[in-house]
């Protein structure tokens, strides 16, 4: 059911959003400034508040209250009284909210079963308990990437966590694991019906998402066009317009360094663009923290469209756009994530990005470019003679360092 909500007309003065202007124009978007969407569960009753339609959710407001709404329903046949109330309170309270921050609309659903379909021989978990039992399978196996969206399981791995979890101390696991009192006590019940779904579908992939039934509103609200767009292009479009240096700087920086990677399939030059447009953001922090801010950056903000793998190849390659070396890295945990060919991917992609990010040229005629010729193992920089000056010692040194890596020579060509 959507509620209507009176708001105030959007004030041209206020901060910057991705519907200001610079990115969407259109008033079909400009009208989505805020959604806002109320979603009453079986265990909690949750306010979120989405940033716009962006094709990756953004989080302007996220508010939630333990109601225990169906506590005892299996029993009685109704819902628990004292949650009840306490769940019409919170609502109360998130519309009063809503209408503070100006939401047009707010949607309220409910959600009393949690959600899970196959798809692709693929098993989607959405809902808490299932995130709850990826954290306690995260913690048995000491897995270091502790990103709940993307996290992939197979059946083994599921049955050894379900024997694990009957085990174990609960308190003890619960407090490892950083879960709610609340929460843990569903899990066995999630445990069993996982088990069961497993036993009748089979699948071979189980996937977790920390998307659910309030991202699934946001994107019924969305323009085509915008759900068309890659999550992850679209997220990392709106960092690079809000705080690069330079923004737009980052596609030129792609067609720079694509001449290294010119075999690379569709899925990995979307990471590689990635990267491109992510590889100034982190300008104002102190040069000593910047590499280890774009790995965060990388590897624990909400971006959509991302494996954990590519993540890591993410934060790798972004460490190497600030630092020539990885060793000594606090994120060295994390590493083991990539195959060595990985790794020295992204530890090209970040050399290779180093040196572009030294080549501002206006003139698109006379762009700098990289030519790679994997035969001969040559890499070569090529400069305008009007641009000469710009390959001064610090670019000489990485040049030099990305042929390294990629067991080379190098050279300058000034045409």
């Amino acid at each position: 059911k959507a509620l209507q909500m009176s708001s105030r007309p959007h004030q041209a003065s206020r901060r910057w959003t991705p519907f200001d202007g610079s990115i969407y124009r259109s008033d079909p978007h400009a009208e989505l400034s805020k959604v806002g969407v109320i979603d009453v569960g079986s265990n909690s009753v949750r306010m979120v508040v989405f940033d716009g339609a962006a094709r990756s959710p953004a989080y302007f407001y996220n508010e939630k209250v333990m109601c225990e709404l169906g506590a005892g329903l299996s029993e009685t046949g109704v819902l628990n009284p004292e949650g009840r109330r306490r769940a019409l309170a919170a609502i109360a309270r998130f519309v009063q909210m809503a209408r503070a921050m100006e939401v047009p609309k707010l949607t309220a659903v409910k959600e009393l079963a949690k959600q899970m379909g196959p798809q692709h021989n693929r098993l989607f978990l959405v809902g808490g308990s299932w995130r709850t039992l990826a954290r306690i399978d995260m913690h048995r196996r000491g897995y270091p990437l502790h990103v709940l969206h993307e996290y992939r399981m197979d059946s083994t791995s599921v049955h050894e966590t379900i024997d694990y979890l009957a085990n174990e101390d609960h308190a003890e696991l619960r407090v490892a694991c950083g879960v709610s009192e609340n929460r843990m006590a569903l899990v066995p019940y999630a445990a069993e019906v996982l088990h069961r779904l497993l036993k009748e579908f089979k699948p071979a992939d189980i996937a977790i998402s920390s998307y659910g039934i309030r991202e699934g509103m946001l994107y019924e609200v969305m323009p085509d066009d915008m759900r068309a767009a890659d999550p992850l292009l679209a997220a990392c479009r709106f960092v690079e317009e809000k705080d690069a240096r330079v923004p737009g700087f980052g596609d030129r920086l792609y067609e720079f360094v694509t001449p290294l990677f010119a075999d690379a399939e569709e899925d990995f030059q979307r990471i590689i663009r990635a990267a491109c447009l992510l590889h100034d953001v982190s300008w104002r922090a102190h040069p000593d923290f910047r590499a280890n801010l774009c790995f965060e950056t990388a590897t624990r903000s909400n971006l959509g469209g991302l494996k954990h793998w590519e993540r890591v190849f993410l934060g790798v390659s972004l460490l190497h756009r600030y630092r020539n070396k990885r060793e000594g890295s606090p994120y060295s945990d994390l590493f083991p994530l990539l195959s060595d060919t990985q790794i020295e991917q992204a530890e090209i992609l970040g050399k290779a990005m180093r040196i572009g990010a030294m080549l501002w040229v206006k003139d698109n005629k006379k762009r700098a470019a990289l030519n790679w010729n994997e035969t001969t193992r040559e890499l070569v920089l090529e400069l305008s003679q009007k641009n000469a000056d710009l390959f001064g010692e610090v670019c000489a040194a990485r040049l030099g360092s990305l042929a390294s890596t990629l067991n080379a020579s190098s050279r300058l060509l000034l045409v």
